[in-house]
């Protein structure tokens, strides 16, 4: 075994611990730096420009102009399915519901079961 190996076995508890320790006491900034290069990945949108647009919106959903309610603090970014493009930021229900109104099949059996 060489030494690196040695030093990293004995020192892999003592790092995991660490790591925990640290994970623990700032979990509210990772959270945030999580989501933040998650919605970068997805939408190409940095914590710079969402909260130019959150500002722009004055911190309300862009459909029913309410802010977010319940466990969900954060309004969601919404955007065009087929071209990936960002239109605004949007509280979960009225993304949601958004959703449902993309969706043509949903819609057919939603009307065709209101129709009953």
């Amino acid at each position: 075994m060489t030494y690196q190996q040695e030093y990293y076995r004995l020192h892999e508890l003592k790092k995991k611990a660490y790591q925990r320790e640290y994970r623990l006491k700032n979990i509210e900034h990772i959270r945030i730096k999580d989501r933040f290069k998650s919605l970068k990945s997805k939408y190409g949108v940095t914590q710079e420009v969402y909260d130019a647009m959150f500002k722009q919106q004055n911190g309300v959903c862009k459909i029913c102009k309410q802010t977010e309610r319940g466990r969900y603090k954060n309004l969601a970014v919404d955007h065009n399915h087929t071209t990936n493009e960002v239109r605004g930021l949007l509280c979960r229900r009225c993304n949601l519901g958004l959703a449902y109104l993309e969706n043509k099949g949903f819609m057919d059996s939603a009307s065709a079961y209101l129709q009953r």
